[in-house]
């Protein structure tokens, strides 16, 4: 099976090629270029170097969220596009669960945050089955800095790019994975989608959408409006 995984939960991201599980290859997206060129421009690239077709591609994975609106709205559009057009089955995959998937499998039970600013982070548990696979133990909910650092599990490994706004705060006891585990790759996105898959899993093309987790800042200004004419 001829997967192609997006990750571009940020403004930047990676596309990767990989066959029945099989990582053949993975770019990174150039970060000074609009997220819809630069996906455009990698996908084309990756498929060039391996000499595929895009309608090759039997599976696309993409990552559905959380993470940066303009980079999931893209991703996710270009990701049914493409499943569309080539008739490919198409995966959405956690992003939490994409960080996570990347710590050693020697960790028994990991956290995972992103930053959903406004001095909160997007954070989800995970813990290792005796399959090795990681299941999550608590999904994905926006808390703030404060309370997730006092609410950590001292048996926990965290990990995910949300630390660099409290990595100096983390009590020494816990454990913090190494800087470059912290980005999602869309290696890891293809790895998840292509297990997924094996499961059984089909996501439908036109109820698919991003997983923002929260209202973008004009929905909020709407709500705020509305509210205010209605009382």
């Amino acid at each position: 099976m001829r997967i192609l995984a997006i990750e571009s939960s940020s403004l930047a991201g990676t596309v990767s090629l990989l066959e029945d599980g099989i990582v053949l290859d993975q770019i990174n997206l150039n970060p000074h270029q609009r997220s819809a060129q630069s996906l455009a421009k990698g996908i084309r690239a990756q498929l060039e170097s391996t000499q595929w077709s895009v309608r090759d591609v039997d599976l696309v994975t993409v990552a559905q969220g959380p993470g940066s609106f303009t980079g999931l709205r893209v991703g996710v559009t270009t990701a049914k596009v493409l499943a569309y057009v080539t008739n490919a089955n198409l995966i959405g995959v956690n992003t939490l669960e994409v960080i996570a998937a990347q710590a050693p499998r020697s960790i028994r039970r990991v956290e995972a945050v992103l930053d959903a600013h406004r001095n909160q982070l997007f954070a989800a548990t995970f813990q290792r089955q005796d399959d090795g696979e990681l299941a999550t133990l608590k999904a994905t909910e926006i808390v703030g800095l404060a309370h997730w650092l006092d609410h950590l599990d001292p048996t926990s490994t965290v990990t995910g790019p949300g630390l660099k706004k409290v990595e100096q705060q983390i009590d020494p006891q816990i454990r913090v994975l190494d800087r470059a585990l912290w980005t999602p790759q869309a290696t890891s996105v293809g790895r998840l989608g292509y297990r997924e898959f094996q499961s059984g899993r089909r996501d439908n093309l036109w109820e698919f959408v991003p997983q923002y987790y929260r209202p973008s800042a004009a929905e909020e200004r709407l709500a705020k409006r509305e509210g205010a004419e209605r009382g």
